[in-house]
């Protein structure tokens, strides 16, 4: 956001701490899901991202929301200019109002074979983890603005995360009331609604630290519009959901080298899974390098 040539500060890699979740992934990470959902992605080449509100956790998001207005509310409290602490409350107050963009996500594990995720995540074993290059699955930025960031579990890294946004909060409410105009009250609620599309974009790399095994990170894209194509949503008798599907033709020239392989999970009978996914992925023009099994010795 930038007013008159000022560039104001609302952005993610303004806040002090953006290095704590937007940093280098590892070389290799990985998606764990049942059959059905390994098939689905093969053949329809495409990931079905969840929009924010309708994860099946909604703690995820009221944790960022709750650890925010806590700080907000002592950071208030301690400035000295009234109407600026007032700007900082009304911020905090206007985050739930926000929380429905349309902004999705996709989750991965650094651990391609993890008994909590397969039981979690590959239908208590009888899944897979299909393993993506890192680096080249940021290609798929190109037809839909995102980011792949790492997730935050400690308390004390969290309310670092959230002070940098109250920072960058405050520091744009400076910049533009340097230069403030007749239009005041209406340009910082054009503030507030710029920093909350920021805080909304972040916020779901704030995790419960009980889930801190999981080492998890996530595909978090920018708000997309419910008109675009390839925006989808579901209603049935089990479930509602909105989704925003991204397609891997539309970048790597269709041949999913983004895709290194997949491991099977620990399931009855892993080398006939194995195959009759590895001959799914040829069949569908896939360059992967292996398809391989879980050494878990579990079995659901």
């Amino acid at each position: 956001m930038s007013d008159e040539g000022v560039k104001i500060p609302l952005g993610y890699a303004d806040i002090p701490s953006h290095k704590l979740f937007a940093c280098d992934p590892p070389k290799q990470i990985y998606h764990y899901t049942d059959f059905n959902g390994v098939s689905g992605i093969i053949e329809s080449k495409s990931l079905w991202l969840t929009k924010l509100s309708y994860l099946n956790d909604k703690s995820e998001l009221t944790l960022a929301i709750d650890l925010f207005r806590s700080q907000a509310a002592s950071w208030a409290n301690k400035i000295g200019d009234g109407e600026k602490a007032k700007f900082l409350r009304d911020a905090s107050h206007q985050l739930q109002s926000f929380s429905n963009t349309n902004i999705c996500v996709a989750s991965f594990c650094e651990d391609g074979d993890l008994l909590s995720q397969w039981r979690s995540y590959g239908n208590d074993g009888s899944g897979v983890a299909i393993e993506f290059d890192a680096h080249s699955l940021t290609s798929l930025s190109r037809p839909a603005p995102m980011n792949l960031w790492k997730c935050v579990y400690s308390r004390e890294e969290q309310q670092t995360v959230v002070e940098g946004l109250i920072e960058i909060l405050l520091r744009s409410y400076d910049v533009v009331g340097a230069t403030r105009t007749t239009n005041w009250e209406n340009t910082k609620k054009d503030i507030i609604g710029y920093f909350n599309t920021t805080f909304l974009t972040v916020a779901p790399v704030i995790k419960n630290y009980h889930f801190s095994e999981e080492r998890e990170w996530r595909i978090i894209t920018a708000s997309m519009p419910f008109t675009d194509d390839n925006w989808f949503s579901r209603v049935s008798n089990n479930r509602v959901a909105q989704y925003y599907k991204l397609r891997f033709d539309l970048v790597d020239n269709g041949k999913y080298g983004f895709v290194n392989g997949v491991i099977v999970g620990p399931t009855r009978e892993p080398t006939q899974v194995a195959e009759a996914i590895s001959v799914l992925m040829h069949k569908n023009g896939y360059c992967h390098k292996h398809v391989g099994h879980s050494q878990i010795p579990y079995r659901s």
